[in-house]
């Protein structure tokens, strides 16, 4: 059991970063982002194509800090061409807007060859584990778990984060405004907080986060093609939702417990997808008994 939980941390705490740009967006727009994973993605492929595939670490460490600034890129670029014109209509809208987004991008990765179809066939995966390292290669064995780079270093950033995040929304002149433009965006036009960079801000950090998760899981994969980082994102939206969409700490809590559940359905059962079923069963029952999740406040109701 002990090196489930510590495999599900791994796990969770790449769920945790997606989680933690799901919530910043929710906050500053309420709208559920479904093109968050694949903002990382199209990011990461970039990043491989511009600086190739190298497995030098100093390679990797270029390629990961490209794809967190790409993300932003993306995520700002995101937030002005077509969620801004939504800003004033119901947030379903925007959802479903970020879905055409989500379906958008991956055709784009498909174009720069995420996929390669040989004549025979057959399905060749250029980007492999054997051919990138984003994050180092070393592994970390635990209690009879083994976490790789990527992981060890998605927990550390996710703790990071999530501790720099909430000195920026408690401690910070333009990090109190965000608070207040994403609780009441009317009065914090009244009271001069520029909502639209604000609203900017979320989109940018969530891009951003997307592609620190994009470029930290792509090592532990057998392959990572287009719509990979859309999988991951439903799992990002449970966790989200278990923790409460309106809280930074409750993303992590929510991404680590996700994480946690999945692993010990794959480890004790072990039936088809039932770590699907069993983070499934876990949303249903925390939104029947705290539907604004774990640690979600009054804007986290969905």
């Amino acid at each position: 059991m002990f090196a489930a939980i510590i495999s599900g941390l791994g796990e969770g705490a790449v769920l945790a970063l997606l989680a933690i740009g799901v919530v910043l967006v929710y906050k500053g727009s309420k709208v559920l982002n479904l093109a968050q994973g694949e903002m990382g993605a199209l990011a990461f492929l970039i990043a491989m194509r511009v600086l190739g595939h190298r497995t030098t670490l100093a390679a990797g460490i270029a390629i990961l800090l490209l794809t967190v600034f790409l993300g932003a890129i993306i995520g700002i670029v995101m937030e002005r061409l077509v969620m801004r014109p939504l800003v004033d209509r119901p947030p379903v809208q925007g959802t479903m807007a970020t879905l055409g987004v989500a379906i958008i991008l991956i055709q784009f990765e498909f174009l720069m060859g995420g996929v390669l179809f040989l004549p025979e066939g057959q399905i060749d995966y250029p980007i492999a584990t054997d051919q990138i390292q984003t994050a180092g290669s070393f592994v970390l064995r635990f209690g009879g778990a083994s976490l790789v780079a990527g992981r060890v270093i998605a927990m550390i950033a996710t703790a990071a984060i999530a501790v720099g995040l909430y000195a920026f929304f408690t401690k910070t002149k333009f990090g109190l405004g965000v608070v207040a433009a994403t609780s009441d965006g009317t009065v914090a036009r009244i009271l001069g907080i520029p909502v639209k960079k604000v609203y900017r801000f979320t989109w940018g950090v969530g891009g951003a986060l997307s592609g620190l998760a994009a470029a930290l899981v792509a090592p532990a994969l057998i392959s990572f093609v287009p719509s990979t980082m859309t999988f991951l994102v439903i799992a990002a939206l449970a966790a989200a939702v278990v923790g409460g969409l309106d809280s930074v700490w409750g993303a992590v809590v929510g991404g680590l417990l996700v994480g946690v559940v999945g692993a010990l359905a794959r480890t004790y059962i072990a039936v088809g997808s039932i770590d699907t079923v069993a983070v499934l069963v876990l949303v249903v029952v925390t939104l029947m008994l705290r539907p604004r999740g774990i640690l979600g406040g009054a804007g986290a109701e969905i």
